[in-house]
Parts: C-alpha cells; structure tokens; sequence
C-alpha cells in the first residue's frame, strides 16, 4: 500500500450531520479522526485503508518522541472505544429524530517493523464522508492542526459550516450536546462562556481562516442562544461548503432557518410562507416542530395559517374545524403573495 503524508492543505469534508454530531474527544483524537477524514475524497464510492508514517501522526500530535508509540496506541485504542452519536429524521415521521450511535474507524493496524498504520473508516460513516453532492462542510486540515482545544476545534467547525451566512444562532443546550458537555459540567453560564466560548474566540480569531464574534441573547433574564456573527480573513470565500454552494446557486439570500424548516415539514410550502411560520414562532424550531405535530390530528383548510394560530394561542391538542375558525378563511394557497403581503393578511386575521 502506497504511503500517504500529512498534507496540512488537504480538505477535511464532512456532511453537515456529521458536523453536528454529539461527541467528546480529545484535542488530538479528534485531529487524528481529522488526518485521516482529510484522506478521503468527497467523490470517493467506498473508504479505502490510508496508510501514514507513525513519525509523521507523532509529529503532527505533537506527542513526545519519548514512548511515542505506546502513548499513540493508547490514543487510537481510546478512539475505538469512544461511539458518537449523530440525530437522523425518523423514517415514518421525519418531525421525529432518531439517534444513531457510531465507531469511527472499524480497525487501526499498526505494521509491525515498517513504522506505519493503516487506518479504516467503519462502513456505516459512508453516506457522511463519501460522495457528498451537497449539505456537506469542506475546510483545510492546516486550519484545525494548530489549534491547543478540543473545543476550539468543534466550535470552529459549526461556524465555518455557515461562513457565507456569516451568522449562526444555536440554543445554548444544543451547542452543549454538539460539544459533548456533560449536564453537570458548567452548570453555571460563566463558566461556560470563559473556558468555552472566550477560550476558543482567542484560538479561532488568532490561528484559522475566520474570525468571529458572539452575543448572549436572553430568555428570562437566563442565557439562552448564543448568536455568533462570523467573518471569513480571506476576500473571497472558495465554495467548499454546502451552504455556500446552495447560496451561489440561488439569486435570492439563502436562509438558513428556512432550509432547516423544509426538512422537517413534509407540505410543499413556499419560502414566504416558512418565513411567516418561523417569524410566528420567534425562530422556535422547537415550537414548530410541537404544533406539526398537532396540525396531523387536526382539520384545517390551510397548513400555514394552522401553525401560526398554533403557534400564537399556543394550542396543546387537535383542533377540530368549526365553521368561524379564522384560518380557514386564509385564501387557499399563499404563494401568490409576497412575503409583506403574506403577513398583513395574518394580522387581519
């Protein structure tokens, strides 16, 4: 087998569920997980078995020459044992989401008296590192090697995954859960905000291709989300991101939000009409996601104006149609309107 090196220019590329996966490892775990990602071309239809010097991973772990091998065995031996979990919508109701434990590689050999390893991706991690056409994250290896925090790493991989929205909002349990954060690590906010956030704004700001900065945006006086707001260094942004290749394909600003919102609801709606349900619901996925799931046991003329009403007199069961119900008089199908149109006839109704 061909030996391959370390090229710090080489794209690491994972689908975007694999960026926002639930998992704890290491600082040098997770780039030795990376390395070996940055071997596999995105085009690729199988994983093959990628071969690298020991010297070489030592090197760029920065392990200690001293026991080196024996402190690398026990690093991969750790990484077999580590599952990970990635959240898929439900075959039978996609509002649903089914969690899916994973193994990251389904073997490491270390070649006795060549001074090499062969590592292989387990098969079932194909259809989020192999032959991804769109919803996948590209970034250059070189950009996470030199970073000192497992966090900084995993951080820097959910902002590069909307660098051309140039924002991203994420509730603060959910950035927990992608982090790997126990729930009885920083219970307090402060804690968390310096040895996670404040932490990995100085490595990410000073050491990779963007920059970013954060808001705290409040429910109750509590933290709730954090809203960062992320520039790239460079001024022009390569198109290595499934985000930014959906945006380059599209004349109208891409969304996010709307994106996410498409996946879940199953009804063809237009992108007006996910806007007027996110605006209804504060940008409350959860929210939608609860009155969706109301709207399939109830009767309604128009899904739209079901979900708002839900949304806005927070119902907690079906509703049956009665005749004055005010959505059903929402005119049919609101594709017809724009989107300033489409929500002066929601505050008349």
């Amino acid at each position: 087998m061909e030996k391959i090196n370390i090229n710090d220019n080489y794209l690491v590329t994972k689908s975007n569920k694999l960026m926002e996966a639930s998992y704890k490892l290491t600082v040098n775990e997770q780039k030795f997980v990376l390395i070996f990602a940055s071997l596999v071309e995105k085009d690729d239809e199988d994983f093959k078995k990628y071969r690298l010097e020991v010297k070489d991973v030592i090197e760029k772990l920065n392990i200690d020459h001293k026991n080196a091998y024996r402190e690398l065995k026990k690093l991969t031996k750790t990484i077999l044992s580590k599952p990970f979990t990635i959240r898929v919508p439900n075959r039978k109701d996609p509002t649903k989401l089914d969690e899916i434990q994973f193994s990251w590689f389904s073997s490491i050999r270390y070649l006795n008296g060549e001074g090499a390893l062969e590592g292989k991706f387990d098969p079932d991690l194909k259809p989020f590192l192999l032959n991804l056409k769109k919803h996948f994250t590209s970034y250059r290896l070189k950009n996470i090697i030199q970073l000192n925090s497992a966090y900084s790493i995993r951080i820097y991989e959910l902002l590069k995954q909307y660098q051309s929205i140039e924002e991203r909002i994420i509730h603060i349990e959910d950035l927990k859960n992608m982090l790997g954060i126990q729930k009885n690590q920083y219970l307090k906010y402060s804690n968390f905000k310096k040895r996670v956030l404040e932490s990995s704004y100085k490595e990410i700001n000073e050491k990779t291709d963007i920059s970013f900065e954060f808001e705290e945006i409040k429910k109750s006086r509590k933290v709730d989300k954090i809203k960062f707001h992320i520039e790239s260094k460079n001024k022009k942004i390569p198109k290595e991101s499934a985000f930014e290749e959906i945006a380059a394909t599209k004349e109208v600003e891409f969304d996010p939000f709307v994106f996410s919102l498409k996946q879940i609801i199953k009804e063809e709606l237009t992108d007006d009409e996910l806007k007027a349900i996110l605006e209804a619901s504060k940008y409350d996925m959860a929210t939608i996601i609860k009155k969706y799931e109301i709207s399939k046991s109830s009767t309604y003329d128009n899904l739209v104006g079901f979900l708002i009403s839900a949304i806005n007199k927070d119902y907690k069961e079906p509703i049956k149609q009665e005749k004055n119900n005010k959505f059903h008089n929402f005119e049919g199908r609101t594709s017809k309107y724009t989107k300033e149109e489409l929500e002066e006839k929601l505050k008349r109704k």
